[in-house]
Formats: structure tokens, sequence, C-alpha cells
């Protein structure tokens, strides 16, 4: 039964009985302070079934009916309390040091970590590939490895200005975002 709005009747009856509630709660071994939102639903659902049903008053009496009403709103509370999503571990970022760098794990997250840098300039590599032939990835490659103009000329018999041309070439062939 779901609660609907007290009658009179009810709320008189509710008000007379009220002491149950804090019974319940001593017998249980809980505070009045955080568990009474929790069994109060049950209480007035007691009140209501007791005072609407005749049958419910000619064969139990109202601390019957309004434990048990208790004890179910008070079940389904642990049972909500112990539902598997509510026991994640809580670890706050600001209190976390990170790496013994003395950071926090906010600062950690939210600053650039170097597999990120690593993981971008794969992807722009990745996108720089798709527009150059491998003659000009070769030679990008050699100018990485620290070779000058003219060495990698000498190394692809070539002249130095052969060599200058290709990287105006890779130059215009690049987008400005890559380059950015």
């Amino acid at each position: 039964m779901s609660l609907h709005e007290l009658t009179q009747e009810h709320r008189n009856f509710a008000e007379r009985y009220h002491n149950y509630v804090y019974g319940f709660l001593r017998w249980k071994g809980l505070r009045a302070d955080d568990f009474y939102d929790i069994v109060i639903p049950g209480y007035l659902t007691a009140v209501q079934l007791y005072c609407d049903r005749a049958e419910l008053r000619e064969n139990y009496a109202f601390s019957t009916i309004a434990w048990n009403q208790m004890s179910f709103k008070l079940k389904d509370y642990f049972r909500w309390q112990s539902r598997p999503m509510r026991k994640a571990v809580t670890i706050s970022l600001e209190a976390m040091s990170y790496n013994d760098g003395g950071l926090t794990g906010y600062e950690a997250i939210s600053s650039p970590d170097h597999l990120l840098e690593e993981l971008d300039a794969k992807l722009l590599w990745e996108e720089i590939n798709g527009l150059l032939s491998k003659k000009q990835i070769e030679l990008i490659r050699m100018r990485a490895d620290g070779y000058t103009l003219r060495e990698i000329a000498i190394n692809k018999h070539c002249k130095q200005k052969d060599i200058e041309a290709i990287f105006a070439d890779i130059q215009e062939s690049i987008p400005d975002s890559c380059l950015a």
C-alpha cells in the first residue's frame, strides 16, 4: 500500500501512538536523528492500514502492524545501502598524491601527461603520413635523426637545392592545423 493524504482520523491516531516510532528505534539500537525519516513512512502506512481496514483492527494490535511496517522500511533502506554501486571506494583527488612528485591527483589529471603528448604526436604523424610520399617521409625521418639538408643531399645523391624544394613541397602539402 502506498501512502495517501492522511485524514483527520489518521492524524489523531498517528499522534496518539507516535511514541511507537521512538520505541522501535530504541529496541533496534538506532539513533532517532539518523533513522527517524527512514521508518516514519512505515509507521504512517501502518496508521492508514489500521484505521482503514476493520479486519486488521479485529485480528492484530496496532503495535504489531506498526512494527512490521517500520521493519519493512528499515530493511528496504539497508538493502538499498548495500547495493553494489554503493560499495564503491571514494578517493579524494585533492588528498591523493601522484607519483611522489608533490602533485595532487587533481593536478596530475588536469596537467598534460607525457603519454598524452606521445599519443598526440603519433596521431599527428599518422595524419601527416597519409599526405606524403614514401620519399618525403624518408627525408623527414633523416631530418628528425639530425641530418642537415646538405648531408641528406649527399646521402641521396642529389643537389641540396632539390632537397630544399622537397621540404618546401612538404610544408605546402601539410595543413596549417598540423603545424600549429
